[in-house]
């Protein structure tokens, strides 16, 4: 499974906000973390149904067979190209959040301050 989104840092006073499209990824994640479970379930379910198909012969059979056997190889590489997707989707989120925190360290210790940032929930 993906990892989950880390939480937004927010920029301290004066310091400028490192971009990064926070509500746009996290739709990405939602979006590849429903898919990978929508075709685990789909690709479980199928397996239990095409063991009920026996007493099934001929061509029409043998074609289905086939086309089965495509669907459940795209759908389990759809499956499998999520997670690294969705994995780096978070990896760029925590380099956001790294470069904040640079950020608002470099303008604190130019101020003299001391003021660090801190995690947000946005």
């Amino acid at each position: 499974m993906p990892g989950e989104m880390p939480r937004r840092v927010w920029p301290a006073s004066a310091a400028h906000t490192v971009p990064f499209p926070w509500s746009q990824a996290r739709a990405v994640i939602t979006a590849l973390t429903d898919a990978r479970s929508t075709l685990s379930l789909t690709l479980d379910s199928r397996a239990w149904n095409a063991l009920l198909v026996t007493a099934w012969e001929g061509a029409y059979r043998d074609e289905f067979d086939e086309a089965y056997a495509r669907l459940c190889a795209a759908a389990d590489e759809l499956r499998e190209r999520a997670g690294p997707r969705a994995d780096a989707v978070v990896d760029a989120a925590t380099d956001a959040n790294r470069e904040q925190r640079r950020e608002s360290d470099r303008v604190a210790g130019s101020a003299g301050t001391g003021v660090l940032a801190g995690a947000g929930t946005g």
